[in-house]
């Protein structure tokens, strides 16, 4: 899924053209299957206006036999979606996942209201075995998907079919979920100041302040406070002139980044710069159309300090702003050594996901 030969073609050959006509056509979709949005009288839409509730990286496992909470099919879809993130520098899974009977799950009208709820129904009965999802079924945002099997054997199958598509489901709701809190309590002073500098809009939350303001780049922080530990979370934006394809290589990337990083972000120590990590664990580049600018490069990686002992993790998404023909890469990054990082970082991607550009006029 991440870089190699298949993307870099895909972005020699496919995206030229399509950049230096400034998204004027539609791009061509990397596409992942989705899930069959089929009828069922158990996934009635309930047409609901209530907020979806559950923590972030969240998810409910509901399954019609109780005897299953504690078996091989509950370990396998908790093994999957609980897996480690490969970006982080410490364990953290992709979600935690809570397991309850179905019985219990329909007594509660509170669980009804998960933002992210994975169900399992398994029946002798059931003729043929499909997946069914629906959105914002018993709140917003809200995903539900639903494994209708006839055997333990069938759900294996089905499941290994499409649980990377129902992983890609929940996250997009967890960024909906994420925007939407956010918005509540938008930066306007931040928001013009990006968008006079880089020409395009954005939301920025409450409790950012502007760290750094330099030609074409800016960097705005937020400290957190806690118990143990002080938190800092970190955007930044710098842009540059698209020249060519290759400012999409996750080499050129990366050699953008850490050129602007030395020169712009210092540590505490003297002679201290922020540069990308390499030798722990490698950053990762990836082709998406799922960003608000239908393509975009989005790399994930650990950062560190040059001259000092801190780092963490980050995620950025590089991309052409349609009005000026100019690279612009932003970037969030976490510094919250011994803790949990995913919270923050799924946080900073939302910000990210709230991008547009005006009309040109």
């Amino acid at each position: 899924m991440y870089f190699a030969q298949k993307v870099n073609n895909f972005i020699t050959y496919k995206m030229k053209n399509i950049i230096n006509k400034l998204y004027s056509t539609l791009l061509i979709t990397l596409i992942i299957g989705g899930l069959s949005l089929l009828s069922s009288c158990d996934l009635s839409v309930d047409n609901t206006s209530d907020n979806s509730s559950g923590k972030t990286n969240e998810m409910l496992l509901v399954i019609n036999k109780a005897s299953l909470l504690r078996s091989p099919l509950s370990d396998t879809v908790k093994s999957f979606f609980e897996e480690s993130q490969p970006w982080l520098p410490q364990p953290e899974p992709f979600f935690d996942v809570t397991a309850i009977p179905e019985k219990q799950f329909k007594a509660s009208g509170f669980m009804k209201k998960h933002h992210n709820i994975l169900m399992v129904s398994i029946n002798p009965e059931t003729k043929k075995s499909f997946v069914e999802t629906r959105k914002d079924l018993w709140a917003k945002p809200q995903r539900v998907i639903k494994f209708n099997v006839d055997s333990d054997t069938a759900f294996y199958r089905l499941f290994n079919e499409y649980k990377h598509q129902a992983m890609e489901m929940f996250d997009d709701i967890e960024i909906e979920r994420t925007i939407k809190t956010m918005k509540l309590a938008t930066d306007y002073t931040l928001a013009t100041l990006v968008h006079e500098k880089f020409g395009m809009n954005i939301s920025i939350p409450g409790g950012f302040s502007l760290t750094k303001d330099k030609e074409n780049f800016l960097w705005i922080t937020q400290q957190i406070t806690r118990t143990k530990q002080e938190v800092s979370v970190g955007l930044v934006l710098y842009q540059y002139p698209y020249t060519s394809t290759n400012c999409f290589e996750p080499t050129s990337i990366i050699a953008v980044r850490d050129s602007v990083f030395k020169k712009y972000i210092n540590g505490p120590a003297q002679n201290s710069y922020m540069k990308t990590a390499t030798s722990f664990i490698p950053p990762q580049s990836e082709v998406t159309s799922k960003f608000t600018t239908e393509f975009a490069v989005e790399t994930r990686g650990l950062w560190e300090l040059e001259g000092d002992f801190m780092g963490g993790p980050f995620i950025s998404y590089s991309f052409v702003n349609p009005n000026t023909q100019m690279v612009i890469t932003i970037e969030g990054f976490v510094y919250n050594p011994n803790n949990k990082k995913s919270t923050y970082l799924r946080q900073l991607q939302a910000i990210m996901h709230t991008i547009s550009f005006p009309e040109k006029k």
